[in-house]
């Protein structure tokens, strides 16, 4: 059989007050994580700017240190390039190499455009690489013989390039965490272009991540461990209601559970206009139990008898036990007839049980259909138990109705 209706209705409450902590830890959870999240990615944005501002500023004072006017040569040419390379390297120690791209597309095949072969851009149809800077790129590639750029990062960096404007992009790699940083060149007509790179490893992006990720999984681990205390006081609580609704021996309820729950069942009955029926249960010759084979065997049969009628009531039908050997039983929604055939019912159970048999206990019961559903409970009960009276005095093992 199901869970009594008051210790079902104890459980829904304390199971919707659980859900609902354990709903606001989780919102908790989410909106730190966003938080923390939305503070990485400001904190990553404003390094990147930084250290692009720098090296932007380190290519211009590397132009005025060679002594290239970019306003009077609308686009360097080689030497330059290399006497850019050369001047970063000595006053920052920067090892740069240049890419330049041209959006051209070949008289023969309209729309198509150059492909570029090599390094991150290699493959992608819109840049070009030029012959004259590969030198610096490939000797800078020694650096970093195992070095792949991700996809979505190459794809990223063809964006930047585009953009025309300075830029840092960070990437993990075996080696650690990398900046690649970009700075343009002066452009001779819109569709060229040109920009000076670099790869730098750095150490504190690599912490800020890693500080980052400690303090996601140290909030994590704080809400897992706020949802077991929850989950801890909730199975105490839930064990403490156990205890003081329902009986520790026979598992029906204790007597004020009973009269709570009754009193909630009869004005939903009143509220809804249906019928409600009571049956009060006394086990005949039980004291001549207790006194010839001793109270382990009483509470036995107390046992065997609660399982009885549990096994034999519907999951909302209200079981409690009223006094030493006494058991009342509140049937919502069912008329006399209905609660005369349970009573009968139950009876039988008790009467053709074959331990119960013999030790010679039986059952006499009383049925009472409440007439005036405003009538106090205790009233209801006190007619249902003058029916069982009839039903002892009556001869025992019957039903009086």
């Amino acid at each position: 059989m199901g869970i009594f209706r008051n210790h079902a209705n104890f459980s829904v409450r304390r199971r919707r007050m659980y859900y609902m902590v354990l709903g606001a830890l989780a919102m908790l959870l989410f909106l730190s994580l966003r938080l923390l999240a939305t503070y990485r990615d400001a904190g990553i944005r404003s390094y990147q700017g930084d250290r692009a501002a720098h090296f932007s500023m380190q290519l211009q004072a590397t132009l005025r240190s060679c002594q290239i006017n970019a306003g009077m040569n609308p686009l360097l040419s080689g030497e330059d390039m290399f006497s850019l390379a050369e001047g970063l390297k000595l006053l920052f120690n920067l090892q740069t190499f240049g890419v330049g791209f041209a959006l051209k597309t070949s008289a023969g095949e309209p729309g198509k455009a150059f492909r570029g072969e090599g390094g991150p851009l290699g493959g992608d149809i819109r840049f070009l690489i030029p012959h004259t800077f590969w030198k610096e790129y490939l000797a800078f590639l020694q650096l970093f013989p195992q070095m792949q750029l991700p996809l979505n990062l190459e794809r990223e960096l063809a964006l930047r390039l585009l953009r025309g404007r300075d830029f840092c992009l960070s990437w993990k790699t075996p080696q650690g965490w990398f900046d690649i940083m970009g700075a343009p060149l002066p452009r001779h007509e819109s569709t060229e272009g040109g920009f000076l790179l670099t790869f730098e490893k750095t150490e504190n992006f690599s912490q800020s991540r890693t500080l980052y990720v400690l303090l996601s999984l140290f909030l994590v681990l704080f809400a897992l461990l706020l949802m077991g205390v929850a989950t801890v006081v909730y199975g105490v609580l839930l064990k403490l209601e156990h205890m003081a609704v329902l009986d520790k021996l026979t598992g029906a309820h204790t007597r004020g559970a009973f009269l709570e729950t009754g009193e909630n069942e009869k004005s939903r009955a009143l509220r809804k206009g249906h019928p409600l029926s009571l049956v009060m249960v006394d086990l005949d010759n039980f004291k001549r139990v207790n006194d010839l084979h001793g109270h382990n065997t009483g509470d036995f049969v107390l046992r065997k008898i609660a399982g009885l009628v549990q096994g034999h009531i519907r999951k909302y039908d209200i079981f409690g036990r009223w006094g030493g050997d006494e058991f009342v039983l509140l049937l919502p929604e069912t008329a006399k007839a209905e609660a005369l055939r349970v009573a009968e019912k139950l009876r039988q159970c008790i009467d053709l049980d074959a331990a119960l048999h013999a030790l010679q206990v039986t059952a006499s019961i009383g049925v009472y259909e409440v007439e005036d559903l405003e009538e106090s409970l205790s009233n209801i009960i006190e007619k249902a138990d003058q029916r069982m009276y009839a039903a002892k005095e009556g001869g025992r093992n019957k039903v009086v109705g």
